[in-house]
């Protein structure tokens, strides 16, 4: 579903995955796994919970934001 992030721009070679949200906390863990890693997977788990949607909505905001 989603493609790597922060490519190329880290001290590592290796990529990292992370499980995510639409929160705070995932934010930042991207954010700081962006400086350390050549590329970042982020995992989102859908679980059928009513503010799925609104979650999945801000983290591809967020997404979108650092990709750039």
């Amino acid at each position: 579903m989603w493609r790597g992030y922060c490519m190329g721009g880290a001290n590592s070679e290796k990529p990292a995955a992370v499980l995510v949200s639409g929160g705070v906390d995932s934010a930042v863990l991207v954010a700081e796994l962006c400086e350390r890693y050549s590329a970042v997977y982020p995992l989102f788990v859908q679980s059928g919970l009513i503010w799925e949607a609104a979650e999945l909505e801000h983290l591809r905001c967020f997404l979108t934001a650092v990709a750039r």
